[in-house]
């Protein structure tokens, strides 16, 4: 260009400093996101969910890969019908739909049976809504819960085998806390005594020399001794 006869370069800067910081920033929050993603002991995994309604797997985490034993690769684009069992697909797909049309998180417990075995989830599902308001993907948090619910489920059987010993024990047990509320009578106790569960100590109208015995074997067993 020339310029007053003379000929010159005209060059023109614009500050783009703020524009490096916010992609940079964003890059960093992408990163985050992605070591959570990768490295949570949760299943995590995102359905896109076409205009029409069909859902459609979008990504699967490290730990989704594990408890299912199908990679992200096996997954992405594909409907649950096309990667899982037609009796898994159908509960999942069930549950998806459910969401869909709650248009709410829901959360539940499931069963679900992999190639690899039977396991127990407690999952959340959340759906994502686009600026037209319109759900366009679920986002899927799924904790495996199958040691916890065995051992609740052992525990529970555990207890009743001890319940069926105790109420088929031919003399008179019960127990009570620290506070002599009862908490447990077995059936010969309930024979002589009637049901004294929930019931205080002192609640019970028991003849002065029963009440005697009863408070100095009450005391000697709280004590620590034998009664």
């Amino acid at each position: 260009a020339e310029l007053q006869g003379r000929r010159c370069l005209i060059t023109s800067a614009h500050d783009i400093t703020a524009q490096r910081r916010a992609e940079a920033a964003l890059r960093h929050s992408e990163q985050r996101l992605r070591e959570v993603f990768d490295h949570t002991t949760d299943a995590v995994f995102l359905l896109q969910v076409a205009p029409a309604g069909e859902l459609v797997y979008e990504a699967f985490n490290p730990a989704s890969e594990r408890a299912s034993g199908l990679s992200h690769e096996q997954v992405r684009g594909r409907p649950p019908a096309a990667v899982m069992p037609p009796d898994v697909a159908a509960k999942l797909d069930a549950n998806y739909q459910r969401c869909l049309t709650a248009g709410a998180p829901i959360r539940y417990e499931e069963e679900v049976r992999f190639a690899a075995g039977a396991r127990i989830f407690d999952t959340l599902l959340v759906p994502i809504r686009n600026e037209e308001g319109r759900i366009y993907r679920l986002a899927g948090f799924a904790r495996d819960v199958t040691e916890h619910r065995c051992a609740e489920q052992a525990l529970r059987e555990s207890e009743a085998r001890l319940q069926a010993v105790l109420n088929n024990f031919p003399y008179d047990f019960w127990s009570m806390d620290a506070d002599g509320c009862y908490q447990f009578q077995n059936t010969t106790s309930i024979r002589l005594w009637g049901s004294l569960l929930g019931k205080r100590f002192e609640d019970i109208d028991f003849s002065p020399e029963t009440r005697e015995h009863f408070v100095t074997n009450n005391r000697r067993a709280l004590g620590g001794g034998v009664a």
